[in-house]
């Protein structure tokens, strides 16, 4: 019967720096490199997925960034095509931005008022005495 047997067990300790080296800092423990091992283990796993999607990449399949983009030292580049805007394209977009500003001082405009009443609530109303001599 001694599987029934409870006695106190004693807790597992790692050792400590030795006193010359205490120095030096904390002594790295198991469960310290566990946590960075498994990390350099998930990082490496990582690596070889994607060494090994790149081993089997199709040179040849078709993406639509292919069409706007070409080799410049062995990198794809994206090829930015600027076409000149004629004179109402110009003015068209004067006139969207001269109203995106006006509305947004508009809505400016409307919090600070917000803002400013709500500072202002606070304070108690300044009335006219209550008149009793009716």
């Amino acid at each position: 019967m001694s599987s029934f047997k409870v006695g106190k067990r004693r807790t597992y300790r790692e050792r400590p720096a030795p006193a010359n080296r205490k120095h030096l800092g904390l002594l790295p423990k198991a469960k310290d490199y566990k946590v960075r091992a498994a990390a350099h283990n998930k990082k490496a796993a990582e690596i070889q997925k994607l060494r090994k999607a790149a081993a089997f990449r199709n040179p040849d399949e078709f993406n639509f960034k292919m069409e706007h983009a070409q080799m410049q030292d062995s990198f794809h580049t994206k090829i930015i095509e600027r076409q000149p805007m004629s004179k109402e394209q110009m003015l068209d977009m004067q006139t969207h931005n001269l109203s995106y500003i006006s509305h947004k001082r508009l809505l400016d405009a409307k919090k600070v008022e917000a803002l400013q009443q709500s500072i202002f609530a606070d304070q108690p109303k300044k009335t006219k005495p209550y008149n009793i001599c009716r």
